[in-house]
């Protein structure tokens, strides 16, 4: 509890009753007693009743997406027949990024009013709303009195989908998949046709020939399909803060979003995190359960402590990629012993896959580069901010001369890079 100024300025004046007493002596002398009990017995009564005054709700979505920004709703009731003045502060948990700033409510009699906050989830997993702090004030404007709504809100933080992002181009310039039609060869059985001179003798569908009294053949559809294995580095520095979050989160998003448009165009993807070895493994996979099984696998992904080892992860993919495939390695450059292994395994790849490293260009650092002096610091940071983009470039460069492919971008725009990267790709191999 505090006093409010209502409050401060009676207790003032019981003062200035009391020293005044104490000079004229009676019969003041004592008087301010009473005026101090009635003061006391007022704050008593608004302490009585200040429990059902109100009541506060807090409302969010049951799932969150990483990084993308959701509403957060408090609502509160007044129950009591005379207008309320109160102040409301949300402690946010860790997993939530949120402004803490106080708000200012003023509720008439018996009404309710509501406030929509904007939070941004930051990491994976079962999360919590953390306290609201309130203070209202009673009923005769004494005392602001404090309480701390706890009541669990629980809701689930998970990687972001396809349509939280952003602009990709089409999926191709006709509006469709390239698809060749052959008899009796293929995936999928689409529709049956008279017999053509030169048609395979197994393609022949012997009952439906029977049944027409005409000879007829089953045509399948054989789609050119992509496979693509995405490699996740979670390795000690991509715990590094990249706006909001971490490397780490944002390659998860980037990886959920590449795979869910990668399903949708019914092309096949493999998901890999590793550090010094493989941390996580999903094999190569379509449908529906291929993005379950994607975004079960990146919400249990943590940075680990230990550096990461790109060419590693390359021996095991040399055995385990049996046709040519789009390999998507989301790693960091600037870091020389990285940067040296990541020369290796693309080296190591290359020559029957097609490599693209996307890397996090991180916004901070390269204000770093343009900032004016203004502490005894700035020129060393300068410095290190120069060498950092210098290290990158480097690397970039080799990667390109060696036939790498190279996305940069600040962190909101790379997923984007990636898709259409990938779309490019596709459909490249259609014209063929």
């Amino acid at each position: 509890m505090s006093l409010s100024s209502r409050a401060l300025a009676l207790v003032s004046l019981i003062i200035l009753l009391a020293i005044t007493g104490i000079w004229v002596g009676e019969p003041l002398q004592g008087l301010w007693r009473w005026p101090a009990v009635i003061l006391l017995l007022f704050i008593v009564w608004e302490r009585v009743q200040t429990d059902k005054l109100f009541s506060i709700n807090r409302e969010i979505a049951p799932r969150l997406f990483l990084g993308v920004p959701a509403r957060y709703q408090q609502t509160i009731i007044n129950h009591s027949r005379y207008p309320l003045l109160l102040d409301s502060q949300s402690d946010y948990s860790d997993s939530l990024q949120a402004d803490p700033k106080i708000l200012r409510w003023k509720i008439p009699a018996g009404e309710s009013r509501e406030k929509l906050l904007k939070v941004v989830p930051v990491a994976l997993g079962e999360a919590a709303l953390g306290k609201t702090y309130v203070r209202v004030l009673g009923r005769f404007g004494l005392v602001w009195w404090r309480h701390d709504i706890d009541k669990s809100v629980k809701f689930q933080i998970e990687p972001a989908m396809l349509k939280h992002n952003l602009t990709i181009t089409g999926n191709t310039k006709s509006g469709g998949r390239n698809t060749r039609l052959r008899a009796g060869s293929g995936f999928e059985l689409l529709n049956l046709r008279d017999y053509q001179h030169g048609d395979p003798l197994h393609s022949i569908d012997w009952k439906a020939s029977a049944r027409r009294q005409n000879t007829v053949v089953r045509v399948f559809s054989k789609q050119q399909r992509l496979e693509i294995a995405i490699l996740l580095d979670c390795g000690r520095a991509s715990l590094i803060q990249c706006g909001l979050m971490s490397r780490l989160h944002h390659y998860i998003n980037i990886a959920s979003r590449l795979t869910e448009f990668a399903i949708s165009n019914e092309d096949q993807v493999a998901c890999i995190a590793y550090a010094d070895k493989t941390i996580a493994h999903m094999p190569m996979s379509g449908g529906i359960s291929a993005i379950q099984n994607t975004r079960q696998l990146l919400t249990g992904l943590n940075t680990e402590v230990e550096e990461s080892n790109p060419l590693e992860i390359a021996l095991e993919l040399k055995y385990f990629l049996k046709h040519r495939s789009l390999v998507v390695y989301l790693t960091e450059m600037e870091q020389a012993e990285a940067a040296t292994q990541l020369m290796q395994a693309v080296q190591l790849l290359r020559g029957k896959h097609h490599i693209v490293v996307a890397s996090i260009d991180d916004p901070d650092i390269n204000n770093l580069t343009q900032q004016i002096d203004q502490t005894w610091l700035s020129p060393y940071q300068n410095f290190a901010a120069l060498e950092y983009y210098r290290g990158r470039a480097l690397t970039r460069n080799k990667l390109r001369q060696s036939g790498v492919d190279v996305l940069t971008a600040c962190p909101e725009n790379l997923d984007a890079e990636v898709l259409n990267f990938y779309q490019k790709i596709r459909e490249s191999r259609k014209a063929m």
